[in-house]
Formats: structure tokens, C-alpha cells, sequence
């Protein structure tokens, strides 16, 4: 590729300096959940934006505080058999049923979910650009 920009971002979560995989079963799942009860975890998002036209990279990470509640495994059990987003990330999804959970945030809500949208939004307008310019 000669021309365009090029935009990538990878989500992690962390809790006590431990990234948290995605669930494989249930029971991961469970075990999860309860690291997570009643404890903050980062939500950690690194981007990378190449500008072929300019010549031009830039790299950066946002983090998210997230606060989960205490859960009790009752509800931990609830949630792991209604919630369809249990495999995915590490085994929450803040736009899920997990949102009942999560009594606050520090940061960016759409950094949780994978993208903090606003900033690469500023960083390619210090580029330049403008939301016009894509499609």
C-alpha cells in the first residue's frame, strides 16, 4: 500500500498486573468474575495510526479504571448463563448485562469496548484531517 491511512488498536484488561485471557469455559469464566468481584481492572487499548500520505506515525495507549461491585456467586451464575458476550474480552462486555455491575468508570466508556474513539479522532484532526475526509 502506497497512499491512505492505516488505523489498528488491540484491547487488554488487566487486574493486579495480570491480563485477563478470554474465558474457554464456564468455570474460567466463574473463576474470572470473582478475581473481578468487588475490584477495579484497566482497560488498556493501544493504537497505532500510519498516515502514508504525510509520512507520519503515531502510537498511543488509553487506559480505563472499570469498578465492579461485589457480586455474589449467585449472581456471577446468573450472569455466566445470560450473558452472550461470556467469552468475549474477559469474560464482561461494559454494553452487556454486565453494565448492572459496574457502578463507575474512570476514562473513556468506548476505550472499555475497544476503541477510544474520541481521542484518535483529535489525534488524526492534529493530522489534519477532518470527518469529511472519510467515508
Amino acid at each position: 500500500m502506497k497512499e491512505g491511512v492505516i488505523l489498528s488498536a488491540d484491547s487488554i484488561i488487566y487486574i493486579d498486573d495480570k491480563k485477563l485471557e478470554k474465558p474457554k469455559t464456564k468455570e474460567q469464566a466463574k473463576i474470572m468474575l470473582q478475581s473481578l468481584s468487588g475490584r477495579i481492572n484497566y482497560a488498556v487499548t493501544g493504537v497505532t495510526i500510519i498516515d502514508l500520505y504525510q509520512n507520519k506515525k503515531i502510537t498511543l495507549n488509553e487506559v480505563t479504571k472499570v469498578y465492579f461491585d461485589e457480586l455474589s456467586d449467585e449472581e456471577i451464575d446468573w450472569y455466566i448463563e445470560n450473558e452472550q458476550y461470556i467469552f468475549e474480552r474477559c469474560g464482561y462486555s461494559i454494553s452487556g448485562k454486565s453494565a448492572i455491575y459496574i457502578p463507575k468508570i474512570n476514562g473513556d466508556y468506548y476505550n472499555i469496548l475497544g476503541m477510544p474513539i474520541s481521542r484518535v479522532y483529535k489525534e488524526l484532526n492534529k493530522l489534519g484531517y477532518k470527518l469529511s475526509d472519510f467515508n
